[in-house]
Formats: C-alpha cells, sequence, structure tokens
C-alpha cells in the first residue's frame, strides 16, 4: 500500500479539523504529502523519517526542533498497514498536550487507509468479475470448461451455479452515452438490492443496458421462481427510479438456464424478450421471456406482410385499430384478452356491469367486423392490438425524421 498526496491530504483535510490541531500525513521518505499548512507540502520531516526506520514514536520538543531539518515540535508516529510501516503521521504541538491525541489519530488514519484498500480492492474484484462476465457473454472462449471454473474460483464465483438472466435497460439514455461515474451508481444499486446475496453476477454491457445473472434452484415450482424473479426486477428497478430518477425496462431469460453454457444463450434471450417487450407493450415492464408468445411469432413477420394483414382485417383506409376504437374500447379489449375472455371476471376487472361490457363488446365487433367473444376473432384483433405499438413507433419515427 503506497500512500498517494490526493489521499494523503484528503485524510489531513478531514482529521485535523476534527481535532483542532494540524495533522501531518508523511510516505516512506519523510516527506510531507498531506498537512493543512500548505507551506509545508513536499518537505523533508527529519522525526517524521526517524519514526519510519525505527517504527517508534519519535517527540520533538521545542530544543530538539531547532537541531533537527524541517520539523515543528509535535509527536510522530509510524503508520502501519498489514503489519508493515508504510508511512507516518503527525500533530503539531506541544508534545505532553498531542501525544494521547496522536496516538488516537494514528488509530483513525490507520482505519481509513484500511477501509480505503478494502473499497479499492472490492472495485478491483467486482471489475475482474465484469470482465469474465463479459468474455462469457460476448467473446470466443478459447479456454477449457474447467480452467474458465478455475479462473472464476479464483474471483470467489462458481460458475456452475443456476442462474437467469436479467437484462436492464435504463430508458433515459436512449441518445447519449453513459458516463463511468452513472455505470457505477447504477451497479450500486444492483448490489444494494441483492446485498447478501453472494452469488449473483452483473455487469455494464454497452450502451445504456446492463446485466444481471440471478441465482435461482431449478427445483423450485416455475411460479414461485417466476414471483422471486419478478419481485427482483421491481425492487432494482425501483432503486434506480429513487436514486437516479430513470426509468428501467428489464428482459428476463426462461427459467430452465442452469451452467456457463447458457449465460451467452440466456443474456441473449434476456435481451430478445427486452427489445420484443419494448416493441409490442411499451417501456417501463419486466418481460419474461417464456411468456412472450404471439410477440415471438410477430417480431418475425416481414413489416410489408403485417401491412398486408392490418388492410385485409381493417381495410384498405385504416392503418391502425387505434383508428377505429376509442382509448375506452382499447382498454377494455386489453383487459378482456388478460382476462382470458371471460365476461365475467372482466367486468369485475373493469369495475363494470356485465351488461356495459356486453355493449362495449358488441360496439368492438361493430366496428371491426371481428366478435373478440370468439376465439379466431379474437386472435385477430389481438395482432392488431400488438401490431398498434409498432406502427405508433414507425409514425413517430417518420415525424421525427420529417422535422
Amino acid at each position: 500500500m503506497i500512500l498517494s498526496h490526493a489521499f494523503a491530504q484528503e485524510i489531513a483535510n478531514k482529521v485535523s479539523p476534527l481535532i483542532g490541531h494540524n495533522v501531518n500525513i508523511f510516505n516512506m521518505e519523510g516527506i510531507i504529502i498531506g498537512s493543512l499548512d500548505s507551506e509545508r507540502i513536499d518537505g523533508f520531516h527529519q522525526g517524521a523519517l526517524e519514526a519510519i526506520k525505527t517504527g517508534r514514536e519519535v517527540t520533538i520538543t521545542d530544543e530538539k526542533s531547532s537541531k533537527l531539518k524541517g520539523v515543528k515540535p509535535g509527536v510522530n508516529l509510524p503508520l502501519e498497514f498489514n503489519g508493515s510501516t508504510i508511512g507516518a503521521v503527525g500533530i503539531t504541538g506541544s508534545p505532553d498536550k498531542v501525544r494521547t491525541l496522536t496516538y488516537l489519530t494514528k488509530m483513525t488514519v490507520e482505519t481509513m487507509i484500511k477501509m480505503a484498500f478494502m473499497e479499492k480492492e472490492a472495485q478491483l474484484d467486482s471489475k475482474a468479475k465484469e470482465h469474465i462476465l463479459y468474455n462469457i457473454i460476448f467473446e470466443q472462449i478459447d479456454e477449457t470448461r474447467e480452467t474458465l471454473k478455475q479462473r472464476a474460483a479464483l474471483l470467489g464465483f462458481d460458475i456452475d451455479i443456476p442462474r437467469v438472466a436479467v437484462v436492464l435497460h435504463l430508458d433515459g439514455y436512449e441518445n447519449c452515452k453513459i458516463a463511468n461515474a452513472e455505470k457505477d451508481k447504477v451497479l450500486d444499486c444492483i448490489k444494494y438490492v441483492m446485498a447478501g446475496n453472494k452469488h449473483y453476477l452483473s455487469a455494464y454491457t454497452g450502451s445504456n443496458e446492463f446485466v444481471v445473472f440471478l441465482p435461482v434452484n431449478p427445483s423450485d415450482e416455475k411460479s414461485s421462481l417466476k414471483k422471486y424473479i419478478s419481485r427482483t426486477c421491481k425492487s432494482i428497478a425501483n432503486t434506480i427510479k429513487n436514486y437516479l430518477n430513470l426509468d428501467c425496462t428489464i428482459g428476463v431469460s426462461s427459467l430452465c438456464s442452469e451452467t456457463v453454457l447458457s449465460y451467452k444463450k440466456s443474456y441473449r434471450d434476456a435481451a430478445d424478450s427486452l427489445a420484443i417487450g419494448k416493441k409490442f407493450k411499451g417501456h417501463g415492464g419486466v418481460y419474461f421471456t417464456d411468456d412472450l408468445g404471439l410477440e415471438l411469432i410477430l417480431n418475425c413477420v416481414p413489416s410489408d406482410t403485417a401491412d398486408k394483414f392490418i388492410k385485409n382485417t381493417l381495410g384498405e383506409k385504416k392503418k391502425a385499430i387505434t383508428g377505429i376504437l376509442d382509448e375506452t374500447l382499447l382498454y377494455t379489449l386489453k383487459v378482456f384478452f388478460d382476462c382470458n375472455l371471460n365476461i365475467s371476471e372482466t367486468a369485475r376487472a373493469l369495475f363494470i356491469h356485465r351488461n356495459t361490457l356486453l355493449y362495449r363488446l358488441d360496439k368492438i365487433y361493430k366496428l371491426t367486423k371481428r366478435d373478440p367473444r370468439i376465439f379466431d376473432e379474437a386472435i385477430e384483433l389481438k395482432i392488431l392490438f400488438l401490431l398498434n405499438k409498432t406502427l405508433l413507433k414507425q409514425e413517430e419515427a417518420i415525424v421525427k425524421l420529417a422535422q
């Protein structure tokens, strides 16, 4: 551990006002590298060098200060870290008055140094984990599985623990680059939520996205597993919103991912479900790969085919279902689909009378020539409903280009 000028000055700035005396921090050559007395910075202190060499207290009296180079009355003590001397600390003043204070300051400074080292070590460890995770996801790994496993073990994590990929998209960074400080803040939010779970992995994956690999128990029921992941994702999104004022959209891979061999596929699944979820359902949700049905198929449909389907269904002059149904009918249709075409359940969810719901469904039928109560026609309406999101985005893009 080598004391830098910047860190030594930071210590002097923080500790000196607290004790009411000037604290000097010295490097291994006895040079003052931190002090409130700016004129003494980079000056040599013979008493500090003696404390460093002997490992003992060196007291400077008024009489002694006149004989030694660059010193003032006070007490100087060696600073130690992991059993080795790394510099010295001194307090200027009458030795009898500042001796006890100097020993207390020595303990405080050594604690600060230890904490700074641990923080830096944790950051390096985190960066190393990010690097190997990035390699697993994006790079062509030439090393054997066993070698990779050993390298991961050195960093303190087991690649054989089953994990599910979660990809986070920061919605506030569509068209700008994320600064390193912002990346670290997002990763800190993830760390805060995952506190106590030592087997999770996280990394910045570029642009405005992050990946988290959540450890899971494959033997758990899928429903309870999904609830746990959904709860964790929402907690991460809420934390980022509260601390950074940024909204998140999240994609989750299949719940069957188990080993490192599936990490790359899990990431790709989560990234795809994120993109498809945003495309068909909008920003701000948590989208599971296992929940995407029609959306997966429609994502592969060419745009000209989709346009032809819309024209065949709604007529040549209509471009989207929003051109036919108002907001109330669109929302009614959405809830009807969410309730699996169950009329009673839909009426309860909408807080309306059953007859009111039937009236709205009849109106949808008259306007679209498709009855949402008939399965085949409900599918067509569902497709139109999903395609509507992409059509609106296309129109927004055209408007932006025109401007």
